[in-house]
């Protein structure tokens, strides 16, 4: 059931709880929320705690199976209709399916019931993430969904403010206890359900356009305007966690670790490729928990707890012409801070071609909110000292970036 956190950085998955692995520290079964022994649990979680992880449990948010004893008594009318099942399996490999139930059930309040019992009792325990959270219709008369309308036509009910009372119930339990609460359903964002959260987890969309074009895939089959919009954590009112697919799409595959066209994929170039829209557009990306150390995502959460980039104010470049290139593929965003931080701006440079181009910078430095042209600039990245000119000379690779502190 483990997503370890790198501590107020990011998350990534490490197994799904019930899913062919059952010891004492697990899940009762995949989204039971339940564990099977609660001292163990909690001593796994220390242990992670201790080596500088977080944990958060996967779950789904009212998907029942038929290893919970609610199951033979409920589910018939708890169940969602039509429903999209998953299939797990036993530590033994016996397979069962998690099946979805609708919020406004009594299957919402035995999930929360849980939820608050496991976030008592787990202290160290960081939060929840829900998989799968979708907004789907419902025709299960049995709970007062779907029916006939006058004209003697079947209809079914949207579950939006359903899940939306849920969401708001998990997110306050959440933030009861102190903890983080994450959804992720895949592309398909509900402003009013999705955004009562502490994240929001897309991503997954993009497997095929990156098992298709590992190397450009993320800032050319993402449109700017998609990057400015659907991307945008001011617009969607909620965190946003990319979850990059180079390591995602290999394990899927089935390709082993060594595997020539793993290697390829995986390559650390291609993952500075995968973080550039990040620097650009102001998210956060996560890991798949198989990057090996050194990777670059590591150091580039290094480098964003350090500098407290999440508490900075956000200025793209769409709408702020404070830093402007005269390199046709290269644009630059800024960032602020309006209460101590290491550096008083941070400019974020990418290069949005595949030909390596140089900086080219244009800074108008009162629109930035600065006195003057300071004297040195600070490319965190290589850790080195720039006076503006030589900035300006800098050559960057393709779908590479420079991140700019001005002290």
């Amino acid at each position: 059931p483990w997503l370890p956190v790198k501590p107020d950085i990011c998350f990534y998955e490490n197994g799904h709880g019930g899913s062919g692995v059952k010891d004492a520290s697990n899940m009762q079964n995949w989204t039971s929320m339940i564990p099977v022994d609660k001292t163990a649990f909690r001593e796994k979680i220390c242990r992670l705690l201790s080596e500088n992880m977080k944990s958060i449990v996967y779950g789904m948010p009212t998907h029942l199976t038929r290893l919970d004893a609610e199951y033979d008594y409920f589910f018939k009318t708890w169940s969602m209709h039509p429903a999209v099942t998953w299939e797990a399996q036993t530590a033994t490999g016996e397979k069962y399916l998690t099946e979805p139930c609708c919020a406004h059930t009594g299957a919402g309040d035995l999930f929360a019931y849980r939820i608050d019992k496991l976030l008592q009792e787990q202290p160290e325990l960081f939060g929840i993430y829900f998989d799968v959270m979708h907004v789907k219709n419902c025709d299960n008369p049995l709970h007062g969904c779907g029916g006939i309308d006058s004209f003697g036509k079947k209809y079914s009910t949207s579950g939006a403010l359903n899940l939306r009372e849920y969401c708001l119930r998990v997110y306050k339990l959440a933030n009861k206890y102190g903890r983080i609460f994450l959804v992720h359903a895949h592309n398909a964002f509900f402003p009013f359900v999705h955004d009562l959260s502490n994240g929001w987890n897309p991503g997954e969309e993009m497997f095929t356009a990156v098992h298709d074009n590992p190397e450009w895939a993320y800032l050319e089959a993402i449109a700017p305007e998609a990057w400015q919009s659907a991307w945008n954590c001011n617009l969607r009112g909620v965190e946003i966690r990319l979850m990059s697919q180079l390591e995602r799409v290999p394990q899927c595959l089935g390709w082993g670790k060594n595997q020539a066209e793993s290697l390829r994929m995986r390559s650390f170039e291609n993952a500075l490729h995968a973080l550039a829209p990040s620097v650009l557009y102001d998210f956060q990306v996560t890991t798949f928990a198989t990057e090996p150390p050194g990777h670059p995502i590591f150091k580039y959460w290094k480098i964003r707890k350090d500098i407290g980039l999440a508490k900075a104010k956000f200025h793209g470049y769409w709408y702020s012409d404070a830093v402007a290139s005269r390199s046709a593929n290269v644009k630059a965003s800024w960032y602020e801070w309006e209460h101590p931080a290491p550096y008083r701006r941070l400019i974020g440079v990418v290069n949005t071609g595949r030909e390596t181009q140089k900086a080219g910078l244009l800074i108008d430095w009162h629109k930035l909110g600065l006195p003057e042209e300071p004297g040195s600039l600070k490319e965190l990245w290589q850790d080195k000292l720039f006076n503006p000119k030589e900035i300006s000379e800098i050559e960057i690779p393709g779908h590479n970036f420079l991140l700019l502190g001005i002290e």
